[in-house]
């Protein structure tokens, strides 16, 4: 299961949600994924679905340097 913190945006008030885990997918429904895929989820209060894109985007980018935030892993199940 994910870890998530609950708590209420410093600025605003309204309610957030942060995931403190790693995304987890099960293998097989990730069938079809492209090299760049939204989460099904919304996140960060429910409101932005993630990119996830796949190891050889990951992989590309790390070689050529592209300066575009930073990764974290998908769990497959």
């Amino acid at each position: 299961p994910w870890l998530v913190d609950y708590g209420n945006c410093k600025v605003c008030g309204q309610p957030l949600q942060d995931l403190r885990s790693d995304m987890q997918y099960e293998k097989e429904k990730l069938a079809n994924a492209k090299d760049f895929n939204l989460t099904c989820e919304y996140l960060d209060g429910w409101q932005v679905r993630y990119i996830i894109v796949s190891a050889k985007v990951r992989n590309i980018f790390g070689e050529h340097q592209f300066p575009f935030g930073h990764f974290s892993p998908v769990a497959l199940l």
